[in-house]
Protein backbone atom coordinates (compact mmCIF):
# COMPACT_ATOMS: atom_id res chain seq x y z
CA UNK A 1 0.00 0.00 0.00
CA UNK A 2 1.52 3.93 -0.97
CA UNK A 3 1.28 6.86 0.94
CA UNK A 4 0.74 10.04 -0.38
CA UNK A 5 3.84 12.12 0.15
CA UNK A 6 2.10 14.83 1.48
CA UNK A 7 -0.98 14.40 3.29
CA UNK A 8 -3.04 17.47 3.12
CA UNK A 9 -2.41 17.76 -0.37
CA UNK A 10 -1.36 14.58 -2.31
CA UNK A 11 -2.95 15.50 -5.68
CA UNK A 12 -2.19 18.58 -7.95
CA UNK A 13 -5.04 19.33 -10.78
CA UNK A 14 -3.25 19.09 -14.57
CA UNK A 15 -6.56 19.93 -16.03
CA UNK A 16 -10.43 19.02 -15.64
CA UNK A 17 -10.10 15.31 -16.57
CA UNK A 18 -6.61 14.55 -15.36
CA UNK A 19 -4.50 14.42 -11.93
CA UNK A 20 -0.81 13.84 -10.69
CA UNK A 21 -0.64 12.22 -7.59
CA UNK A 22 2.93 11.20 -5.85
CA UNK A 23 3.41 8.53 -3.22
CA UNK A 24 5.93 7.01 -1.26
CA UNK A 25 6.42 3.59 -2.01
CA UNK A 26 7.20 1.18 1.00
CA UNK A 27 10.33 -0.29 1.27
CA UNK A 28 9.02 -3.72 1.45
CA UNK A 29 8.17 -3.22 -2.50
CA UNK A 30 11.59 -1.48 -3.53
CA UNK A 31 13.63 -2.36 -0.70
CA UNK A 32 17.14 -1.51 -2.62
CA UNK A 33 16.52 2.26 -2.47
CA UNK A 34 13.10 2.84 -1.35
CA UNK A 35 10.70 4.58 -4.23
CA UNK A 36 8.20 6.84 -5.51
CA UNK A 37 5.55 6.51 -7.90
CA UNK A 38 4.22 9.28 -10.01
CA UNK A 39 0.38 8.60 -11.22
CA UNK A 40 -1.04 10.45 -13.80
CA UNK A 41 -5.10 9.69 -14.64
CA UNK A 42 -5.70 10.54 -17.58
CA UNK A 43 -9.56 10.30 -16.80
CA UNK A 44 -11.88 7.69 -14.53
CA UNK A 45 -10.45 4.62 -16.61
CA UNK A 46 -6.84 5.22 -17.60
CA UNK A 47 -3.84 6.21 -15.71
CA UNK A 48 -0.49 5.46 -16.56
CA UNK A 49 2.13 4.97 -13.27
CA UNK A 50 5.81 5.41 -13.13
CA UNK A 51 7.97 3.90 -10.40
CA UNK A 52 11.75 5.78 -9.47
CA UNK A 53 14.09 5.59 -7.08
CA UNK A 54 14.22 8.22 -4.01
CA UNK A 55 17.17 9.69 -5.56
CA UNK A 56 16.61 10.30 -8.92
CA UNK A 57 13.17 11.60 -7.06
CA UNK A 58 15.18 14.24 -5.02
CA UNK A 59 17.49 15.10 -8.64
CA UNK A 60 14.09 15.67 -10.49
CA UNK A 61 12.55 17.88 -7.71
CA UNK A 62 16.04 20.10 -7.46
CA UNK A 63 16.12 20.25 -11.48
CA UNK A 64 12.27 21.12 -11.36
CA UNK A 65 12.97 23.72 -8.71
CA UNK A 66 16.01 25.52 -10.29
CA UNK A 67 14.37 25.69 -13.81
CA UNK A 68 10.94 27.06 -12.38
CA UNK A 69 12.68 29.52 -10.05
CA UNK A 70 11.95 32.81 -10.32
CA UNK A 71 15.34 34.93 -10.95
CA UNK A 72 15.87 37.77 -8.46
CA UNK A 73 16.16 41.18 -8.55
CA UNK A 74 19.31 43.28 -8.59
CA UNK A 75 19.97 46.60 -7.63
CA UNK A 76 23.35 48.39 -8.74
CA UNK A 77 23.53 51.92 -8.32
CA UNK A 78 22.94 53.92 -5.38
CA UNK A 79 19.83 55.61 -7.17
CA UNK A 80 18.40 52.30 -7.20
CA UNK A 81 18.58 51.70 -3.79
CA UNK A 82 17.39 55.23 -2.66
CA UNK A 83 14.23 54.61 -4.92
CA UNK A 84 13.07 51.54 -2.83
CA UNK A 85 9.88 51.74 -0.51
CA UNK A 86 10.82 51.67 2.88
CA UNK A 87 10.67 48.32 4.29
CA UNK A 88 12.83 46.61 1.44
CA UNK A 89 14.96 44.08 2.48
CA UNK A 90 17.96 43.75 0.53
CA UNK A 91 21.45 41.71 0.29
CA UNK A 92 24.76 42.68 -1.13
CA UNK A 93 27.89 44.16 -1.49
CA UNK A 94 31.48 42.15 -0.46
CA UNK A 95 30.62 41.22 2.80
CA UNK A 96 26.80 39.91 2.16
CA UNK A 97 24.96 42.25 4.58
CA UNK A 98 21.13 41.90 4.72
CA UNK A 99 19.93 45.25 5.40
CA UNK A 100 16.51 47.25 5.49
CA UNK A 101 15.42 50.23 4.82
CA UNK A 102 13.81 51.91 7.50
CA UNK A 103 12.85 55.26 8.15
CA UNK A 104 12.29 56.65 11.82
CA UNK A 105 11.31 60.38 12.09
CA UNK A 106 12.10 62.95 11.45
CA UNK A 107 15.16 61.59 9.33
CA UNK A 108 15.19 60.16 6.24
CA UNK A 109 14.81 56.47 5.26
CA UNK A 110 17.87 54.64 5.43
CA UNK A 111 19.48 51.14 5.21
CA UNK A 112 20.00 49.25 8.38
CA UNK A 113 22.20 45.91 8.57
CA UNK A 114 21.27 43.38 10.59
CA UNK A 115 23.90 43.06 13.31
CA UNK A 116 25.20 46.20 13.34
CA UNK A 117 24.37 49.17 15.56
CA UNK A 118 24.66 52.05 12.72
CA UNK A 119 22.99 53.26 9.37
CA UNK A 120 24.87 51.37 6.34
CA UNK A 121 26.29 53.38 3.26
CA UNK A 122 24.54 52.24 0.25
CA UNK A 123 28.03 52.18 -1.89
CA UNK A 124 28.93 49.15 0.49
CA UNK A 125 25.78 47.05 -0.46
CA UNK A 126 26.21 47.31 -3.54
CA UNK A 127 25.68 44.92 -5.76
CA UNK A 128 22.75 43.59 -4.11
CA UNK A 129 19.52 41.07 -4.70
CA UNK A 130 16.25 41.89 -3.64
CA UNK A 131 14.69 39.63 -0.60
CA UNK A 132 11.71 41.58 0.04
CA UNK A 133 9.68 44.57 -2.13
CA UNK A 134 6.66 45.23 0.06
CA UNK A 135 4.74 46.38 -3.06
CA UNK A 136 5.67 43.44 -4.88
CA UNK A 137 4.68 40.83 -1.87
CA UNK A 138 1.96 42.64 0.15
CA UNK A 139 -0.82 42.16 -2.72
CA UNK A 140 -0.28 38.16 -1.76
Amino acid sequence: MSSPLNEEAPDSAVSADQKITVYETPARDYPQHGSVSISLNHSKRQSTTIQIAKSTAESLRDQLNAMLAVPADTVNSVEELEAMPVGSVIRGGKWEHVAEKIANSPFIPYWWTTGCDYEADPRYLLPAIVLYRPEANDGR
